[in-house]
């Protein structure tokens, strides 16, 4: 998959990988994240609340800010990606306190479609009175997936965070202090250009503390979506040059050839927006491909403009489905 533009440097503090779980993890670093594998006291207390079917137990340990209590959470899977035994694949999540029994938590039903992608993790303050905000992707191997959270105070307390039908690409999205305020906003992938793996746009989502959710938050952070215009137009722009001198842009690593150009040092491919003949190709499949190419550059075209008349004070980008 092609990403967006770079985020922009903003964040005091950005959030951090943790390796050794079976899902991507990030944590904020004031939380001090380790991961829990199956064999882990907790993992033998989440097995004993999920059953003898679980499958795929991982899991991490957050310590609160200043406090000498942490967050256990766990996932666990059902079922595998090709449906065996009829069993259709989906997780549910364990949490509790160091000094406390886990439990099984409902996040729109007590087992999410497809297996755990990502998990992110982040303080609403520095100190033990903080509320955590999980945040957690949920994939059964297609493009679209589904973006949930819940949050969990210093009591053991668990909430659903609403975030408002929030999708992504592959299970991936991002949490940025964009506005360098301590609170994490969302950005989650879309398709642009109608191309399975093609290019992404991205929404933005804000976390409300009063409600508890992440809402769309365009209008607060204009100044990101400049810098994704200002992508645009290089994509757009780069396009012909691409066209003119095809050569000086072909990688034939991997499984085939494709465009690459490199914009503020990320590459990005360009062979959805630009077709590559071979002569094999039946003559009609060329034709057609073209045609694919073509208008998968018009769509990147459009939302370029939608943005710029957006952010000139015109309506949303229709793009954007909020109407």
């Amino acid at each position: 998959m092609v990403a967006a533009s770079c985020l922009p440097a903003l964040a005091a503090e950005q959030l951090q990988d943790l390796p050794g779980t079976s899902f991507n993890c990030e944590a904020h670093p004031w939380l001090e994240a380790s991961p829990l594998g199956a064999e882990s006291q907790a993992g033998y207390a989440a097995a004993e609340k999920l059953g003898m079917q679980v499958l795929n137990l991982s899991g991490i340990e957050l310590h609160w800010p200043k406090s000498e209590r942490s967050l256990l959470v766990m996932s666990g899977q059902y079922g595998d990606m090709e449906g065996s035994g009829g069993r259709q694949l989906e997780t549910s999540i364990c949490v509790g306190l160091s000094d406390r029994d886990m439990q099984v938590i409902n996040l729109r039903g007590q087992r999410i479609p497809g297996f755990l992608s990502k998990l992110s993790a982040w303080p609403t303050q520095r100190g033990q009175d903080a509320r955590l905000i999980i945040v957690v992707s949920f994939s059964d191997g297609y493009e679209d997936s589904q973006v949930l959270a819940f949050s969990v105070d210093g009591s053991g307390n668990v909430e659903s965070v609403d975030t408002t039908n929030a999708h992504t690409q592959w299970g991936e999205y991002q949490l940025a202090d964009l506005d360098d305020n301590g609170s994490y906003e969302l950005l989650c992938y879309r398709n642009l250009d109608g191309s399975l793996g093609g290019l992404s746009y991205r929404s933005v989502r804000g976390y409300d503390a009063a409600s508890n959710s992440y809402v769309p938050a365009a209008q607060q952070h204009k100044r990101f979506f400049e810098l994704e215009r200002d992508w645009l137009d290089w994509v757009i722009d780069t396009r012909p040059q691409v066209e003119a001198n095809p050569m000086a842009y072909i990688q034939e690593e991997g499984t085939g050839a494709y465009y690459q150009a490199q914009y503020n040092g990320v590459s990005y491919g360009f062979d959805t927006i630009i077709f590559i003949d071979n002569a094999g190709y039946d003559r009609e499949v060329a034709r057609e491909l073209g045609m694919r190419a073509n208008d998968a550059f018009r769509k990147v075209r459009n939302y370029r403009d939608e943005l710029n008349n957006w952010l000139s004070g015109g309506e949303m980008p229709a793009t954007w489905g909020m109407r």
